[in-house]
């Protein structure tokens, strides 16, 4: 019995392909069960892949090696060039805010100038032509109301409500009373 299983090329050209794999067998001395396993056999060592040597894969990774690490700088260098331009324009608010602030100062610095008695005084001599006055009046304000200062509104009394209302309701008794009570 002769089974002859080659698969593809020696080493040197490359990996075998389906279309060189030879399977040659002698039918009449030879088991089908026998010819089957020696077919599956060269299948399968016929889709393996060969080791390669090192040197041979080294053209192609160095340059690989190369270009992720020259990737790599370039990402490092668009980050920190980020991180300056943020750092610049928070360097660039602060100093807004710090002009704000100081313009707020100032301004609560001429609103207390503008308010001072002395100021007043001389600009309605001044400008508005005011005199001092002669005599000065106090009004003494009796302290012990325990209605709170506010706007004062009359309540509505029951001789008010009645020219709205009309006699004829049966319910107008009910309303006089409740008003008569407030």
């Amino acid at each position: 019995a002769r089974v002859i299983a080659r698969a593809g090329c020696p080493r040197s050209q490359g990996p075998p392909s389906w279309s060189a794999l030879v399977v040659t067998y002698d039918q009449a001395s030879v088991s089908s069960e026998r010819v089957e396993r020696n077919v599956e056999r060269a299948r399968a060592t016929a889709g393996r892949a060969h080791s390669i040597p090192w040197y041979a894969v080294f053209p192609i990774l160095l340059p690989m090696a190369l270009a992720i690490l020259g990737m790599a700088g370039l990402l490092l260098v668009v980050q920190s060039s980020g991180i300056t331009s943020a750092a610049y324009e928070v360097l660039q608010l602060e100093q807004i805010r710090d002009d704000w602030v100081r313009a707020n100062y100032q301004l609560e610095s001429d609103a207390a100038a503008l308010q001072s008695l002395s100021r007043v005084e001389s600009e309605a001599v001044g400008r508005l032509k005011m005199v001092p006055a002669d005599r000065r009046l106090f009004i003494q304000v009796d302290g012990s109301s325990s209605e709170p200062p506010g706007p004062m509104v009359a309540k509505p009394t029951v001789a008010d409500v009645r020219p709205m209302a009309s006699a004829h309701l049966p319910w107008q008794r009910i309303i006089d009373w409740m008003l008569a009570w407030l």
